[in-house]
C-alpha cells in the first residue's frame, strides 16, 4: 500500500545565487602616471648660422700703411669729422707710390751716353724724359739729356753725358717743388760734365760744348791710383772695348784692385796682354779681364 503523502521536496528558489563579487566601483583609481607626450620638447637653442661673420679686414695687398695721421683719422670720425678725413685719405691715396731703392746701384746701368761717377753703393741713376723733368720753363727751351740721381748722393759725384750741351740745369730734390740752379759745364774725357753734391735731376741743354775744363776737378777713382796715362802705342790708338760687366779695375794683369768700372763703358786701350786689357779710365790707367770686355776698331 503506497503513502498517499506526497514527497518533501524543497521549495524552490527563486532568488538568484549571491554574487561574492564586490560591487563594481563606477570612480576609477587615481592614476599616479602622467600621460604620455607625444610632442617634441622645444628647442629652446637657437638655430646655427651657417653664414660665415663679415670679414671686416681688407685682403691681403691691398692695405694700406698706416701712420699717426691715419690713426688720428680714425679716431676723428667718430667725432664728425669723417667725411672730411674720407677726402684727405682719398687725397692721399692718389699720390705717387714712394719709389723703392734697389739694393745696389743702379749708376752701373745707365746707358752708355751717361756715366755718372764718385758715387756711393746706395746711388741710384735713372735717365728720364720730359715727363721725369717736369719743369715746363726747361721743357720749353728745349733739352738735350737728362738722369735723375737720388738715395745716398756724395759730394762732388760727376754726371758726364757723351752729348754735346751748352748749359746744365738742376732741379733739387731737396725741395717741393723743385728748385731750379744752373750748373757750370766741363769736358772731360770727350764728354759734357758737371758736379752735384745732392740728390736731384740733372738737365744737359742745348748749345756750344765746354773747351776747357774747370782747375779743380772731382777724380773719380782713389788716389792710390796712378796719376799718369803713357800714350798707346800707335797700334792701340784706334782701339776701344765696352765693358760688359761691372769689373774689377787692377793696377797690373790679375794684380791688386785699385778700383771698379761700371758696365756699358767704352774705353781706350793702352795695351794687351793675354787675358787682360790696359784701359785709360778718366786719367788713370790699369788692367781688366779681356772676357768681360768687347773690343771694336783696330785692335789687332
Amino acid at each position: 500500500m503506497q503513502d498517499s503523502t506526497p514527497p518533501n521536496n524543497p521549495p524552490p528558489n527563486n532568488n538568484p545565487p549571491p554574487n561574492n563579487n564586490p560591487p563594481p566601483d563606477e570612480n576609477p583609481p587615481p592614476n599616479n602616471n602622467p600621460p604620455p607626450n607625444n610632442n617634441p620638447p622645444p628647442n629652446n637653442n637657437p638655430p646655427p648660422n651657417n653664414n660665415p661673420p663679415p670679414n671686416n679686414n681688407p685682403p691681403p695687398g691691398d692695405s694700406e700703411p698706416r701712420d699717426r695721421e691715419d690713426d688720428e683719422d680714425a679716431g676723428d670720425e667718430g667725432n664728425g669729422n669723417g667725411a672730411g678725413n674720407a677726402r684727405q685719405r682719398q687725397i692721399s691715396q692718389s699720390a705717387p707710390a714712394p719709389r723703392p731703392t734697389p739694393l745696389f746701384s743702379t749708376c752701373h746701368t745707365l746707358p752708355i751716353s751717361i756715366i755718372v761717377t764718385g758715387i756711393h753703393s746706395s746711388t741710384q741713376c735713372q735717365r728720364v724724359g720730359a715727363e721725369g723733368i717736369g719743369n715746363q720753363a726747361i721743357l720749353q727751351a728745349g733739352f738735350v739729356d737728362a738722369v735723375d740721381v737720388w738715395s745716398y748722393v756724395l759730394p762732388n759725384t760727376q754726371v758726364c753725358f757723351s752729348a754735346a750741351g751748352g748749359g746744365a740745369r738742376f732741379l733739387d730734390a731737396a725741395t717741393a717743388p723743385r728748385a731750379v740752379s744752373t750748373l757750370p759745364i766741363y769736358a772731360a774725357n770727350g764728354m759734357t760734365c758737371v758736379t752735384i753734391n745732392g740728390a736731384g735731376t740733372v738737365v744737359l741743354m742745348p748749345g756750344l760744348a765746354p773747351t776747357a775744363q774747370p782747375t779743380v776737378q772731382p777724380t773719380a777713382m782713389p788716389t792710390a791710383m796712378p796719376t799718369t796715362v803713357p800714350a798707346p802705342p800707335p797700334r792701340y790708338q784706334n782701339c776701344r772695348v765696352t765693358t760688359t760687366e761691372v769689373l774689377n779695375f787692377r793696377a797690373t794683369p790679375n794684380g791688386e784692385k785699385i778700383g771698379e768700372l761700371p758696365r756699358s763703358v767704352t774705353l781706350s786701350v793702352l795695351g794687351r796682354q793675354t787675358g787682360w786689357w790696359q784701359v785709360d779710365w778718366y786719367g788713370a790707367a790699369g788692367w781688366i779681364s779681356a772676357d768681360y770686355a768687347t773690343p771694336y776698331g783696330d785692335c789687332s
